[in-house]
């Protein structure tokens, strides 16, 4: 089908959250699509070594360009963990804790254990609601959180591993990956400092 309807279908898709049928059409001629296995535990571009899209909606990294506080950029300097960049977060201001600031959808199975790596770096991080990783079940109407990393502060200029473990529910056939922040004990609720982001892969338990 041509690409419009391609993307029509796929919206259809998504909205309706069939997200296993999503995947394949998305992954239909895409270069680093992982179709080996219908998608099921595969991040999209977990060292971030591609450019992100503004206007690509499916499964791979999505950003909340809208927060005017915090500037989001592909970093290839001497600072990624991996690879030759990473994700690059400048936070100069307050904004909602709870605003997903990055975002990723990825196919999963029911009623399964997962566990999600990462690694961060972070310089002069200072905030009553430091960021965190949190993982949410896409396939539910409410949002419900099944895991979070603990919180990324301060890591004096190196990087550090972080896991989240997790299980999936009876009917969970996604799951959402977001970068966020915990609620603060006070508003307004700014935040200062850098943040980098790489390396980040799903593994089934």
């Amino acid at each position: 089908i041509n690409e419009a309807d391609q993307r029509a279908l796929l919206a259809e898709l998504m909205a309706t959250k069939k997200y296993t049928a999503a995947y394949e059409v998305w992954a239909s001629g895409r270069a680093g699509a992982d179709t080996t296995n219908h998608g099921i535990g595969a991040i999209t571009d977990g060292g971030f070594e591609d450019k992100i899209s503004r206007n690509d909606p499916g499964f791979g990294w999505q950003v909340n360009w809208q927060i005017a506080t915090v500037r989001i950029t592909l970093d290839n300097g001497e600072d990624a963990h991996q690879g030759k960049r990473s994700l690059r977060f400048d936070w100069n201001g307050n904004s909602n804790p709870m605003s997903q600031v990055l975002t990723q959808i990825v196919v999963v199975e029911p009623n399964t254990r997962y566990r999600l790596s990462f690694a961060a770096l972070t310089k002069d991080i200072v905030s009553g609601g430091l960021p965190v990783i949190v993982v949410s079940d896409q396939s539910s109407q409410e949002y419900h959180a099944l895991g979070q990393s603990p919180a990324l502060k301060d890591s004096e200029r190196e990087w550090h591993d972080y896991e989240v473990e997790f299980k999936t529910g009876e009917t969970t056939e996604a799951v959402l990956i977001s970068l966020q922040r915990q609620q603060c004990p006070s508003e307004p609720c700014p935040i200062f400092g850098r943040l980098w982001l790489d390396a980040f892969d799903l593994k089934r338990e």
